[in-house]
């Protein structure tokens, strides 16, 4: 009985580190891709960074991606800002949009597969000229080319999305089972798991909303959660 416990725990980690795999893999390649960006060879004039645009996280080769961006107008009057798209390595656009008052309104662009600007990413920049007292902003993005033939980015997005958070629970699910009706040496492991999971969660929300900073810092946090997982389960053997 103890015997086949103890396999019951080690298949719970195996499944649950898998899950864990899926989800750092996807949203530090996210991370990785928009912190490149940052460092990419774009004009910057110091304006605030801004949270309007999306971009997608994946591109596969032949494929075109959609980058939006969103612009609100909270003035009492019609403003009537310049926007200037830049895509690696060497494409820029320019519009000029008019927003009523309280109204917003969006852009979309395609970008193709093709303009890759450092090994296998497309880098994306928008800079808005708003005029006073509106401010300027600028804000940068990467999307990460993968050559899957027949696939979109936005199913290989999916895949780890899916594996993860499925992997995950069935881990949890399988250490519960193991440690039903049991008082173990074990008693920090569920937690550390549970806190796993909701560091995965977060980093997959901020590789969605393009919050490089908050992806870095769960990159380092989840590294450092691994070990104390790993180190408490050896150590109780």
């Amino acid at each position: 009985m103890k015997k086949s416990r103890n396999t019951l725990r080690i298949v719970s980690l195996v499944i649950f580190f898998l899950g864990v795999l899926f989800g750092a893999a996807f949203f530090a390649s996210a991370t990785w891709g928009d912190l490149e960006s940052n460092f990419y060879a774009f004009p910057s004039y110091g304006y605030r960074n801004a949270n309007v645009m999306r971009c997608p996280i994946f591109m596969t080769t032949g494929e075109t991606g959609i980058v939006t961006a969103t612009f609100k107008n909270t003035m009492e009057r019609r403003v009537r800002p310049n926007v200037r798209l830049i895509v690696s390595p060497a494409r820029m656009t320019v519009e000029r949009i008019s927003i009523e008052s309280g109204e917003s309104q969006q852009l979309e662009w395609e970008v193709g597969w093709d303009e890759i600007g450092l090994r296998n990413f497309v880098f994306v920049k928008i800079i808005t000229f708003a005029g006073y007292p509106l401010p300027n902003i600028e804000q940068t993005c990467g999307i990460l080319v993968l050559n899957i033939p027949g696939m979109t980015g936005t199913q290989v997005a999916l895949i780890p999305l899916i594996c993860s958070l499925l992997f995950m629970f069935i881990g949890v699910g399988l250490w519960y089972l193991a440690e039903r009706g049991m008082q173990t040496k074990y008693a920090d492991i569920p937690r550390a798991m549970i806190m796993l999971t909701v560091v995965i969660i977060l980093g997959i929300v901020s590789a969605y909303m393009g919050w490089w900073l908050t992806g870095v810092i769960l990159v380092a946090l989840l590294i450092l959660m691994i070990g104390v997982v790993l180190g408490s389960f050896l150590q109780g053997r």
